[in-house]
């Protein structure tokens, strides 16, 4: 999405790096999330970085929801400034959200969490906890994890097709009329429907004069027959002419036991999707995967011991996808500037992690990029990409194109039909949908990706002024490109929360629409640090800058998703085992950074605390957040 210029005063949000999960998982104290100056001036001394939500924020009357509680409560609303906004699934209910606020007390720089239901209801502490939501750390360590770049043996296969029940030949076609792409394209090239870097277009939806309906045995389009095993079949053919690709919308799919759908490309049998049994439970309706042709044949299959009638069925619209990436690339509709992924082999294991992004939004087939992360300790498979490419309402509808880039450095580029994908949608977790506040998504996957997906790892540091970053991601929906940069200053008044965002300029390669939602990552070790929100940047405006949301600022809200438990983690902040925490401790990991010699039977190793391989600030920070939790029981 395109900046804008700031038209009032934006939040200043430097995310605190000096809080942590406790050595029982506990959380800070309200009372402890002000650090005391003592510890401010230990950490300086140290060389610790040390953030704070300092400056000016949003007013609460910019947010109704939360101003007419404040009222509502006898609250001076002038008295407070939000720091942040969220959407965010309960835990055990992934089809229900809830909107949080954090709110600073101007005076006492008190910080607050108000929570609201999809009623607009305030949900007191109780109630927050009740439904699995819980209490935000805003204050934490720089976290790092690593990427993973191995997979789980149980990956899915892609499996045969399941023959055709019914002979093309005979099944009753329903046929949309020809779609003028030509106006579309031309939207596409003037920015009509998306003036801004971001989602690219590369389909539309098409509804039908009237749904198709299956009910009572009964059918508006499509026929019924029985099938050599004494089983029901009903079938109808969808055609969209001159589509590269069709998706079909079903918002009724109720069937009895043994029935299924199945959708297949009715020029090339091999290529099918399915079974689809149900509209996965929360979701409104169940887009199917994509078929590449502009001709679908849907089959209904019921075993012979059922009634026909006890099914019901609902196609309502198809998504019609005119955007062929590889095509359009010959056409140099991705600027000649971008560099092919396959030529930089350091970078192999990371672009593994990427994929192209291909959802539904309203009445457009969008692409956007994103990367699968390193996840907690649920082995979900957790997706991050940027909230105005997926959010609550599109989440379960994205299917995911993965190693869409070419065969070798310079070579051929294959069909977004010939890459595996991951279809089946995702729940929605956490995101940000006012775009102040860093513009990011996190969902978890429904379907396991393909075999050599990879897992980047992330870090919640702050990253310095001048620091060299690349990007990975899908220019126009194409092949995967890299781009290599740097971050730079924000300028006065160029962006709407420059300290929720990185200004990146690239040197070389550049982002187009279809690239946002890619993880900026460091040089050094590949490190998501961010995701694409927008910019000026083009292969035409190599000089102008594109914006990145801050992990780091979003990571309170992420952490209950990616948190590791101690013992995965294996952090352990009692370096001379004498069974507490404290000075001696903090002593023994500094002794290490300053190579001062350690006292007999302890080891660097044991200095190790965040056992990442070396012992620098970040272990004698996680040493100094367990002394300021209060707890010196190492148990």
């Amino acid at each position: 999405m395109k900046n804008r210029a700031a038209e009032a005063a934006y939040p200043r949000f430097e995310a605190r790096t000096t809080g942590t999960e406790r050595m029982n998982g506990g959380r800070l104290s309200f009372a402890m999330r002000y650090r005391p100056l003592a510890a401010r001036l230990l950490a300086a001394v140290l060389g610790l970085a040390l953030c704070a939500m300092d400056g000016h924020g949003e007013s609460p009357w910019s947010h109704p929801l939360l101003a007419g509680h404040l009222q509502a409560e006898a609250e001076d609303v002038d008295a407070f400034e939000v720091r942040m906004k969220w959407r965010e699934a309960v835990r055990d209910s992934p089809d229900r959200f809830v909107t949080g606020f954090l709110v600073e007390e101007t005076d006492t720089e008190t910080l607050r969490d108000y929570y609201f239901d999809e009623e607009d209801r305030h949900l007191d502490e109780h109630e927050r906890a009740a439904l699995g939501i819980e209490e935000k750390d805003w204050t934490f360590p720089a976290v790092t994890r690593a990427p993973e770049y191995t997979r789980p043996t149980t990956a899915s296969v892609k499996r045969a097709a399941p023959p055709h029940a019914a002979d093309r030949a005979s099944v009753p076609l329903l046929a949309l009329s020809s779609l003028n792409e030509a106006v579309l394209r031309a939207e596409d090239a003037t920015g009509l429907f998306n003036p801004a870097k971001g989602v690219r277009r590369i389909g539309v939806r098409r509804g039908f004069e009237a749904p198709v309906v299956v009910r009572g045995g009964e059918a508006t389009e499509g026929a019924w027959r029985t099938r050599d095993d004494g089983g029901w079949l009903w079938a109808l053919r969808i055609q969209s002419p001159g589509a590269i690709g069709v998706r079909l919308f079903f918002p009724v799919v109720d069937l009895p036991e043994g029935g299924a759908v199945f959708v297949y490309n009715a020029a090339d049998p091999g290529e099918a999707l399915g079974p689809y049994r149900a509209i996965p439970e929360g979701d409104q309706g169940l887009w199917t995967g994509t078929i590449f042709g502009d001709e679908t044949l849907v089959e209904l299959r019921l075993p012979a011991d059922v009634d026909r009638g006890a099914a019901a069925l609902e196609i309502e619209s198809v998504a019609h996808q005119y955007v062929d990436p590889v095509a359009d690339e010959t056409l140099k509709r991705a600027g000649e500037c971008h560099l092919d992924v396959s030529c930089y082999e350091a970078w192999q294991n990371e672009a593994d992690a990427v994929a192209g992004i291909g959802t539904m939004g309203g009445s457009a087939m969008l692409w956007c990029s994103g990367a699968l992360v390193s996840g907690g300790d649920s082995g979900e498979e957790l997706f991050l990409t940027a909230y105005h490419c997926v959010n609550e309402s599109n989440a379960p509808n994205t299917e995911l194109y993965w190693f869409h880039q070419t065969d070798a450095c310079g070579g051929r580029a294959p069909a977004l039909s010939g890459v595996p994908r991951t279809e089946g949608g995702a729940d929605f977790l956490v995101g940000q949908p006012d775009m102040t506040f860093g513009d990011v998504t996190l969902m978890r996957l429904r379907q396991t990706p393909p075999p050599g997906v990879r897992r980047l790892g992330w870090s919640s540091g702050p990253q310095a002024i001048g620091q060299e970053v690349a990007t990975i991601h899908h220019p126009s929906g194409s092949f995967k490109r890299i781009s290599f940069g740097g971050v730079e200053e924000m300028q006065a008044g160029s962006f709407r929360n420059p300290d929720a965002y990185y200004r990146v300029v690239w040197s070389e390669g550049s982002t187009e629409p279809g690239s946002s939602g890619a993880p900026l990552l460091t040089m050094d070790g590949g490190l998501l640090i961010g995701q694409l929100h927008g910019g000026e940047a083009s292969c035409a405006r190599p000089d102008a800058p594109d914006y990145y949301g801050q992990f780091r600022v979003s990571y309170p809200l992420l952490e209950p998703w990616l948190r590791f438990s101690r013992k995965e983690r294996e952090i352990d902040e009692d370096v001379n085992r004498d069974g507490v925490v404290d000075a001696r401790d903090l002593q023994l990991v500094i002794n290490v950074v300053l190579g001062i010699p350690l006292p007999a039977g302890i080891t660097e190793d044991d200095a190790d605390v965040n056992n990442d391989g070396i012992v620098n600030a970040l272990d004698i920070q996680q040493v100094i957040n367990a002394l300021l939790s209060g707890s010196n029981d190492n148990g």
